[in-house]
């Protein structure tokens, strides 16, 4: 079973844990898809309809970011 946030943090688990385990996600591809998708997305306003296309443009351009490390 999944406990919340508020639950973990009732149970003694430090604040910043939850930032811990969204940095060591950061290594899944599609989270930085989702990252940089919801960036263009914010980008263009936050208007609706796009997703399909804001999600290839970031997997282009997550693709793109990791050739060139």
């Amino acid at each position: 079973m999944t406990t919340t946030i508020p639950e973990r943090q009732a149970q003694g688990e430090p604040r910043g844990t939850n930032e811990i385990r969204n940095q060591a996600r950061m290594s899944d591809p599609n989270d930085a898809i989702a990252r940089r998708a919801y960036e263009l997305y914010e980008e263009r306003g936050r208007v609706p309809g796009r997703d399909v296309d804001d999600w290839l443009q970031a997997e282009h351009d997550v693709q793109q970011s990791r050739s060139m490390k």
